[in-house]
């Protein structure tokens, strides 16, 4: 698990630094993340420094012997239940906010992919945070755009009939970067997680 942590960590920086540059998130990006993630969990439930010892009356190299010989269709099964379910699962709830203009497809496809990457207990809480803070900042837009143009009660019938939170339909995704508000909620609970396990130890 600390393996595809870190790689969520390294995919969400890169994410975020794309963001900032160019104002969307690489297919590309998200392909090669997808493509580590799967190699980290095979690395994860294998033995990588096993090499060319007796197993199962085979030799082999650790990891590719161990997964593909000792586990086989079990192996494909743990990466089902533990990466594409919950990339699935977060993809259907996340694409909601997409038809409602408040998340971009860069967006959606990153928080599905760290769902597989992500320990759930890590990854719910850093979701809701980063909810959170993307609604307030689009609450503050729009509240900001209807006190300077004058026009509040027609902004506001826009938000309820096309579900985006400003007058130009996706203008807000170009204003706020929402990979941000994702950072922070993922330091926030990696944070709150890692002053935990250091309480515990000193507990101990």
């Amino acid at each position: 698990m600390c393996l595809r942590l870190i790689l969520g960590s390294a995919l969400l920086a890169l994410a975020l630094g794309e963001d900032l540059r160019s104002g969307r998130i690489p297919n590309r990006l998200l392909l090669m993340g997808g493509f580590f993630g799967l190699v980290s969990y095979a690395w994860q439930v294998a033995d990588p420094w096993y090499i060319g010892i007796e197993r199962g009356g085979r030799r082999g190299i650790g990891m590719f012997d161990s997964v593909w010989s000792d586990m086989g269709g079990e192996y494909l099964l743990s990466v089902a239940r533990d990466m594409l379910l919950p990339m699935l699962a977060a993809g259907l709830f996340l694409a909601i906010f997409f038809l409602l203009g408040a998340l971009g497809a860069g967006d959606v496809k990153l928080l599905a992919l760290l769902a597989g990457l992500l320990p759930t207990d890590l990854y719910r809480p850093m979701l809701g945070i980063a909810l959170g803070q993307g609604a307030l900042l689009g609450l503050m837009s729009l509240l900001r755009r209807m006190r300077t143009s004058g026009r509040g009660i027609e902004t506001l019938g826009h938000l309820l009939w096309s579900g985006h939170p400003l007058a130009e339909g996706r203008d807000l995704q170009t204003r706020v970067h929402f990979t941000i508000c994702i950072c922070n909620g993922f330091l926030v609970c990696l944070g709150w997680r890692l002053a935990a396990d250091l309480a515990r130890l000193i507990n101990v």
